[in-house]
C-alpha cells in the first residue's frame, strides 16, 4: 500500500512521533533543524506542507504544538528512541553530562514566544525546569540565608500568603534564567518601546542593564519565591521598584496542579483604553514558564500603536501549596 508521504516528510513525520513520545511535548522547528542538519527555511518549509497535506496539525505562530497525524505503526523507522535521546543530548548536556538549563532555553521557540508577546502580552511555554530543580527551589525557602526580606501579603493587604526576595549571589538556576532570557526578550522590549514611540531603549546584556538600575539606586535583586497555602491568593498587581522597570518578566512554576495543590490560577487582566478590561486564567504544569508584560505593551491602532495596562496576580488556591519562582529584571531601591 502506497504512504501517503514521501521519504523525506516520513523521516520528519517519524522524528517529531519519536520525539514527543520522548520528551512529552512536541519538537519546535530549531530541534527538527539540529536533527536533519538542515536550515531553518528548510525545516519551515517541510512543515508547512506537511501541514497542508494533512500530516500534522500545528496552532500557528505557537512553540510546539505540532501533532502528527499519521498513525505510528505506518511511520518508516528512524532507528529507535535511542537515537533521538542521543540527539537531545548532543544538544542539551552540559560538561558534567546532565541536561544544560542554558540549552533548554535556548531550544525555545523564541519567534513564536515574540509573536505571542506581540499579540497576547504573554506566552506559556513548554515545560524548562525539571522536576529536580523545581523541588530544590522549592526546599530553599527555608533557607533563610538566601534571601533578603521576607513579605506578609496579608499584612499590606496584598492578598494571602508570603514571599521571599533573594540576596545575591543568587542560586545558579536564578542567575542562569535572569540573565539567560534577559538578551531575547531585550531585542522584544526594544521593539515595544519603539513602537511606542518611547526614548527608553535596553541593553544586549543584563550586566549592562544592572548597571543602569545601579546608577539611580536600585541594587537590590527582585528575584522571588512565592508560597501559598489553602486560601492563599495575590492581589491584581504590577512589579515596580523604582524609575527603571524593564517591560517584560517571567514566573515559573515549581508545583504540579491537581497533584500539589488546586485552584491557584495565574491571572492577567488587561485595561483596554474606552472598553472593558480583558481577563486571562492560566494554569501551566510544573515546569512551564508564563513570560508577561510587566507594565503594559503595544496595540496597533487606527493610528499607529498605543499602549493598554496590564496587571497580574493568583486566584484562591483552593487545597494545598503552591510555590512560584518570579523572576524581574530590574532591581529594587
Amino acid at each position: 500500500m502506497k504512504r501517503p508521504y514521501t521519504q523525506k516528510q516520513g523521516q520528519y513525520l517519524a522524528f517529531i512521533h519519536a520525539y514527543t513520545k520522548l520528551h512529552g511535548w512536541p519538537p519546535s522547528e530549531a530541534d527538527i533543524q539540529r536533527y536533519f542538519e538542515v536550515t531553518p527555511p528548510t525545516v519551515h518549509q517541510m512543515i508547512l506542507t506537511l501541514d497542508k497535506g494533512g500530516l500534522i496539525s500545528r496552532v500557528p505562530r505557537q512553540p510546539r504544538t505540532i501533532r502528527v497525524l499519521v498513525a505510528p505503526e505506518a511511520l518508516p523507522d528512524l532507528g529507535g528512541a535511542d537515537t533521538i535521546e542521543a540527539s537531545s543530548r548532543r544538544s542539551t548536556e552540559g560538561a558534567d553530562g546532565r541536561e544544560d538549563l542554558r540549552q533548554r532555553l535556548d531550544r525555545l521557540d523564541w519567534q513564536a514566544i515574540k509573536s505571542q508577546l506581540w499579540e497576547f502580552g504573554y506566552c506559556k511555554t513548554p515545560p524548562v525546569l525539571t522536576s529536580g530543580e523545581c523541588k530544590a527551589l522549592v526546599n530553599l525557602y527555608s533557607d533563610d540565608a538566601k534571601f533578603r526580606s521576607r513579605i506578609d501579603m496579608s499584612r499590606y493587604r496584598f492578598g494571602e500568603g508570603e514571599y521571599k526576595y533573594f540576596t545575591d549571589p543568587l542560586p545558579s538556576v536564578v542567575q542562569t534564567l535572569r540573565s539567560h532570557t534577559y538578551p531575547p526578550l531585550a531585542a522584544i522590549a526594544n521593539e515595544w518601546t519603539q513602537a511606542l514611540r518611547k526614548p527608553e531603549r535596553y541593553p544586549d546584556t543584563l550586566p549592562v542593564f544592572l548597571d543602569q538600575c545601579r546608577a539611580l539606586g536600585q541594587t537590590k535583586p527582585t528575584p522571588l519565591l512565592l508560597h501559598y497555602e489553602t486560601g492563599g491568593y495575590n492581589c491584581l498587581h504590577q512589579d515596580l521598584y523604582g524609575d527603571v522597570a524593564f517591560p517584560l518578566q517571567l514566573t515559573c512554576f515549581l508545583s504540579r496542579p491537581d497533584d500539589d495543590y488546586t485552584g491557584g490560577a495565574f491571572l492577567l487582566v488587561e485595561q483596554r483604553p474606552r472598553a472593558q478590561s480583558r481577563g486571562e486564567a492560566v494554569t501551566p504544569a510544573q515546569g512551564e514558564i508564563v513570560i508577561f508584560t510587566t507594565q503594559y505593551r503595544p496595540v496597533a491602532g487606527k493610528r499607529g500603536y498605543y499602549r493598554t495596562t496590564m496587571r497580574h496576580g493568583v486566584s484562591r488556591v483552593t487545597s494545598g501549596r503552591r510555590d512560584t519562582l518570579g523572576v524581574i529584571y530590574h532591581n529594587a531601591q
